[in-house]
């Protein structure tokens, strides 16, 4: 079945929505959930389920094994809590606790294609009462524009999945087919050749460059 790029995004959305309304929320409270989201979709992409292993939100992945699909075990985002994932943001309602300590990290944070702002959101309610919604911001610094679609540029993907995964070379043993990696190379959801993060276009380059790489056996032999 041919991934759809637009009902993967419909869905997502809704999902995330039932999460962050509250327990007990009146239509007016459900309706100001939805506009947020809403908004924070417009400028961050849509929700989610993982981040490509080249995506910046993972720079603090251990690179000697396979890339988490979110970055809620890495130090900076350890206070990740009750979190819905964007193309570009992540939102978080993490209690009271140690929110200060974890604004500050991610505003510490450096990547040579991005930088990271978080900013409090409190015109609404989200998940509970007692959370605190942050949104996490990823900004790209890239010379190309993003494509029409809002999905990252094929030089951009090729040359960070290039920089995240040639390095694999000194250790690798056996190579991963394409199939196996699609995941990690555009992200999730995704199909045969497109994800959320990459449109046809350059998920067929990806795919290319990637076929091409193995070929040269420096990751490794076939199983």
């Amino acid at each position: 079945m041919a991934f759809r790029a637009e009902e993967a995004a419909a869905s997502n959305f809704e999902n995330a929505y039932r999460y962050l309304v509250p327990q007990g929320s009146n239509q007016e409270m459900r309706s100001k959930v939805r506009a947020k989201l809403k908004e924070i979709v417009e400028e961050c992409g849509p929700v989610v389920d993982g981040y490509p292993a080249w995506h910046p939100f993972l720079l603090e992945r251990d690179k000697a094994i396979w890339a988490p699909m979110t970055p809620n075990n890495t130090p900076s985002f350890k206070y990740l809590d009750h979190t819905v994932y964007f193309r570009n943001g992540i939102l978080t309602c993490p209690y009271g606790h140690g929110v200060d300590e974890f604004i500050a990290g991610i505003k510490r944070l450096k990547h040579t294609d991005a930088h990271f702002s978080i900013e409090k959101i409190d015109d609404v309610v989200l998940y509970n009462d007692n959370a605190v919604p942050l949104l996490i911001k990823c900004h790209w610094l890239i010379s190309e524009d993003m494509e029409e679609d809002g999905t990252i540029p094929a030089k951009a993907a090729i040359g960070l999945m290039l920089e995240s995964e040639v390095p694999n070379w000194r250790h690798a043993v056996y190579c991963e087919n394409w199939e196996d990696m699609r995941g990690q190379l555009m992200g999730y959801p995704h199909g045969a050749r497109s994800s959320l993060f990459v449109n046809q276009q350059t998920g067929q380059k990806m795919k290319n460059f990637w076929n091409q790489l193995i070929k040269t056996g420096i990751l490794g032999e076939e199983r």
